[in-house]
């Protein structure tokens, strides 16, 4: 007479707890699955990190055939801007500070690249390395690769499929590998001040 109730009780008690279970697993999951930085805090990082600072111009390539020049955190010339930057500059020189601006009103210039903001951020960092882009099938490659960088130069393209990897991890929200390289990113930049 009670082994109905009983049966109905117990499978009650299992679905339940199956569901708990599923649950707290989720919400485990939602909370590791989250950026520890801001899309901005991201790509300021990865700029600085990766571009380094100099206050003076250096050589950085040809656009277009004409060979262009870098200043800041990697900001390029393209061979024709240099008017854009004259009240950063001191003399031929930048400092920190003023290279900070000249990064931000670049990427300012971009404007929104993708409603999703770590998207946005992936297409942003790709555009102020290899000029501006909102086709996400261009990243992961660079230098006419069709993979990765197909530059034929070791260290450019060590550093580029660096830089194109994390990338795609923005895009994929590879929340794990944005966290860990973000935070390197971080100390990279906080012992260069």
């Amino acid at each position: 007479m009670y082994k109905p109730y009983i049966d109905r009780i117990a499978y009650f008690i299992s679905a339940t707890s199956i569901v708990v279970i599923f649950l707290a697993a989720n919400k485990k999951e939602r909370s590791e699955s989250k950026a520890l930085f801001t899309p901005y805090q991201i790509i300021a990082f990865e700029i600085k990190a990766t571009e380094g600072f100099s206050p003076k111009w250096y050589e950085d390539g040809f656009v277009r055939g004409k060979k262009s020049y870098s200043i800041g955190y990697g900001w390029n010339d393209q061979g024709s801007r240099r008017n854009e930057i004259k009240g950063l500059l001191e003399g031929n020189r930048i400092s920190k500070k003023n290279a900070t601006i000249l990064m931000n009103r670049e990427l300012e210039k971009y404007g929104r690249l993708h409603e999703d903001p770590y998207k946005d951020a992936a297409l942003k960092l790709y555009s102020y390395n290899r000029g501006l882009t909102t086709n996400p099938r261009k990243l992961g490659r660079c230098c006419n690769g069709r993979s990765g960088c197909g530059s034929r130069n070791r260290n450019i393209r060590t550093t580029h499929n660096k830089r194109r990897k994390f990338e795609l991890a923005l895009w994929n929200h590879d929340w794990k590998t944005i966290n860990e390289h973000t935070e390197i990113n971080r100390q990279i930049v906080a012992k260069s001040h």
